[in-house]
């Protein structure tokens, strides 16, 4: 076994990979992608698809409201008149408005879905634009007596874990934070 290859995974590998993609023609495209121009396009794009989607929002709003009034009023004209093609009519209208129901809710969690990603998108312009409030840096991460924390400000305001950290959930964080504090 030759102990001077370095394998995929290691650290020396990885250095390796990461300094020669780093100057490699994709790595520069992407470094040009990622610019403030970049978000702030991203982010007017999902605003218009917001706007758009907010007025088909209100359109099922009328159409669910106008399908249940119109039920109600063929089951009060069946109670009335003892007709059967109201009863019919009731139903129908009831499925369609048990079906518009639920695309309804789907337009609302993809409504739901365009406000994270204009979130994000401001949040990333504004990230290179040297505003880190909206990322999370552990300050209560800090802890004085591990190895190697302090000296590279893995915690805590302007620290190399604020500057990395786009989790949103608790055990993401915390799963981050480990990786950052372990040894290997």
């Amino acid at each position: 076994v030759d102990n001077n290859v370095q394998h995929f995974g290691s650290p020396e590998y990885n250095i390796r990979l990461l300094l020669a993609l780093s100057f490699s023609p994709l790595a520069l495209y992407f470094q040009k992608l990622m610019t403030q121009d970049f978000y702030t396009q991203k982010r007017e794009n999902y605003g218009k698809q917001l706007k758009q989607q907010k007025r088909v929002d209100r359109g099922f709003s009328a159409l669910r409201f106008g399908l249940i009034v119109l039920a109600a009023v063929s089951g009060y004209a069946y109670l009335k008149f003892s007709n059967a093609a109201f009863l019919y009519t009731a139903l129908l209208l009831l499925i369609g408005f048990v079906w518009a129901l639920f695309r309804h809710l789907k337009l609302r969690k993809h409504i739901k879905d365009l406000k994270n990603y204009i979130r994000l998108n401001e949040n990333e312009a504004g990230y290179l634009k040297g505003e880190l409030e909206p990322f999370d840096g552990a300050p209560e991460l800090i802890d004085g007596d591990h190895l190697f924390a302090n000296d590279l400000d893995l915690f805590g305001h302007h620290s190399l874990f604020q500057h990395v950290n786009r989790t949103v959930t608790l055990s993401g964080k915390e799963k981050l934070a480990d990786d950052f504090l372990s040894d290997s």
